[in-house]
C-alpha cells in the first residue's frame, strides 16, 4: 500500500470515530500515527541492517573458527610427533650411553 493511500485511510478512519469528531483532533491523531508509522519502518530497517551485519560476523567468526580448529589438530599432530621422536631418541640415547659404559668397563687397563 503506498504512503499516499495509507495516509487517505488512516484520515478516513479516523474521521469515521465518533470519539475524534473535531478535524484538528483527527489531523492531529492522523500525525502522530504517521510518525509512529514512519519511526517503526525506520527501526524496522535499522534493525534489518543490524541483523544482516551480525550475521555476517557471525559466518566470519565461525569460518575463523573453523580455521583456528584445523590449526590446533596440526598443532597437537606436531606435538605428538616430536614427544614420540623424544620418547625414540631418548631410547636410542641410553642403548648408546650403555654401550659407552660398557666400552669404558671392557677398555684394557
Amino acid at each position: 500500500m503506498s504512503a499516499p493511500l495509507r495516509s487517505l485511510l488512516l484520515t478516513l478512519a479516523l474521521l469515521s470515530t465518533p470519539a475524534i469528531a473535531d478535524s484538528n483532533a483527527a489531523t492531529a491523531e492522523l500525525q502522530r500515527a504517521q510518525q509512529s508509522h514512519d519511526q517503526a519502518l525506520r527501526d524496522y530497517g535499522k534493525a534489518k541492517d543490524d541483523a544482516a551485519w551480525a550475521d555476517k560476523q557471525v559466518k566470519e567468526a565461525e569460518q575463523d573458527l573453523q580455521k583456528a580448529q584445523q590449526r590446533l589438530a596440526q598443532l597437537i599432530q606436531t606435538r605428538d610427533k616430536a614427544q614420540a621422536d623424544i620418547a625414540t631418541t631418548q631410547a636410542r640415547l641410553e642403548a648408546a650411553r650403555e654401550k659407552v659404559d660398557a666400552a669404558w668397563a671392557n677398555r684394557p687397563q
